[in-house]
């Protein structure tokens, strides 16, 4: 990509925001009373936040590809989009790994927990989403979309529109946790969305200026009436998302919204750290005895500022020491 995008950039930012909220609380919340209204925000997040985040990697992938003049050139392309990614995939993966078994030794407060060393690692590599860490299965799945899709597009010659159908009827296949096809056939044809849109930018843009703000209204009443826990939609959410939101960026570009900005920059690091930051406060807070209820809106703000401070001072300031981290970071 040529130029970046300011929407772009604050749309990514407000997704990894997003991300990060809702990694607050990986399975069970603080005990006490009055904790709904983190439980209620994270079911209104998980609706759409994945979706508007892979159309936005696939509008990004859009405006930056281009078909090769042989297949051996698009694998060349793929595979030097692959190994910007695996790396930090396998880095983040054991370096929470050796986090949680040092962890659990002397805390209950870590989630996920890994009881079988080789069997953890072997899943980690071949059912992401069954992993114990999960949430990592987005750079993994990411890196599978890099290769298929140009191939799809050589065995279409090009007709780009001919992958629509053929994504959604991957629906209708037997699911299966190997190598994330149960999250990459529910989200591809999000990824595939934000192809075409990348690839026809001009007319993305003037579609975001009509349709931004007739999507944005009825994306906000099915989360405010918590109307998207039905399956219809929750899918109609995350439909609304990838047009409400990125046209609301678009729209308010010329207000000063440079945070989102900034995470929008940092998103790759804050993604792949943020869990292990949150997991460090969550810690801290439950050693100190204030993993309660009551306590969760304070350890909340304490949690999203240093899963993200800290992503982006490690990246600034620490990893540039050692290049060979920095560049499979970036």
């Amino acid at each position: 990509m040529k130029q970046r995008f300011t929407y772009i950039d604050r749309t990514r930012g407000l997704a990894i925001f997003l991300v990060v909220v809702g990694h607050l609380v990986a399975r069970r919340p603080p005990p006490g009373p009055d904790i709904e209204w983190y439980v209620l925000a994270k079911e209104a997040i998980y609706a759409f936040h994945m979706p508007l985040f892979i159309g936005v990697s696939g509008l990004v992938y859009g405006l930056s590809w281009r078909p090769g003049d042989t297949v051996m050139d698009d694998l060349r392309d793929a595979r030097h989009r692959v190994l910007r990614l695996l790396p930090a995939y396998l880095l983040a993966g054991l370096t929470i790994f050796l986090g949680k078994l040092a962890f659990q030794l002397v805390t209950p407060a870590v989630d996920n927990r890994v009881e079988d060393g080789a069997d953890e690692l072997v899943t980690l590599v071949s059912q992401p989403t069954a992993s114990y860490c999960a949430f990592l299965w987005y750079i993994y799945g990411l890196a599978i979309l890099y290769i298929a899709f140009p191939l799809l597009f050589r065995a279409v010659k090009g007709r780009i529109g001919w992958l629509l159908p053929l994504t959604a009827a991957f629906w209708l296949l037997p699911t299966s946790q190997w190598f994330a096809w149960d999250a990459l056939q529910v989200l591809s044809l999000f990824f595939l969305i934000g192809v075409i849109a990348g690839r026809h930018h001009a007319l993305t843009h003037r579609w975001l200026e009509t349709f931004w703000l007739p999507a944005l209204v009825p994306f906000v009443l099915l989360l405010s009436t918590g109307a998207h826990d039905q399956p219809a939609a929750r899918w109609m959410t995350a439909a609304l998302s990838i047009v409400a939101l990125p046209g609301l960026m678009r729209a308010t570009e010329g207000l000063n919204l440079s945070l989102f900005e900034t995470l929008g920059r940092y998103t790759f690091i804050i993604y792949l750290t943020n869990t292990a930051f949150i997991g460090l406060v969550k810690a801290a807070s439950f050693q100190l005895g204030l993993w309660q209820s009551s306590h969760f809106p304070m350890i909340a703000v304490v949690m999203t500022v240093v899963a993200i401070g800290g992503a982006i001072l490690l990246k600034r300031h620490l990893l540039p020491l050692v290049p060979a981290l920095d560049r499979i970071t970036t």
